[in-house]
């Protein structure tokens, strides 16, 4: 497995039910839209579990199927636990390798 973090960075975060959206930085990995998120590092370092899978990037007023480590974008994800995402979260997964992941 391949470990995949995105990180919030601006700070308005937008949840609505289930669905959240916040814009920040590919800390690890290659995010892919279908990638699930398993767990939120809080500001303080406590964590919580979550099940949140990305349906949107956003990457400058585009669509794209992934972002790389280092790059900002938007993402929308959709789950349990997107109320626990809040400004400088850090959301971490597991990916299978394969597919540019390894970049």
């Amino acid at each position: 497995m391949v470990e995949i973090a995105f990180a919030e960075l601006r700070g308005d975060v937008e949840v609505v039910a289930d669905q959240a959206r916040l814009a920040g930085r590919c800390y690890a990995g290659v995010v892919h839209v279908g990638d699930v998120f398993t767990a939120v590092e809080q500001p303080d370092g406590t964590g919580h579990e979550v099940s949140l899978r990305v349906q949107r990037i956003d990457f400058y007023g585009r669509d794209v199927p992934e972002i790389s480590y280092g790059e900002t974008a938007v993402l929308t994800v959709t789950g349990d636990g997107a109320d626990r995402i809040v400004h400088r979260s850090i959301l971490r997964g597991d990916a299978e390798p394969g597919d540019g992941r390894d970049r």
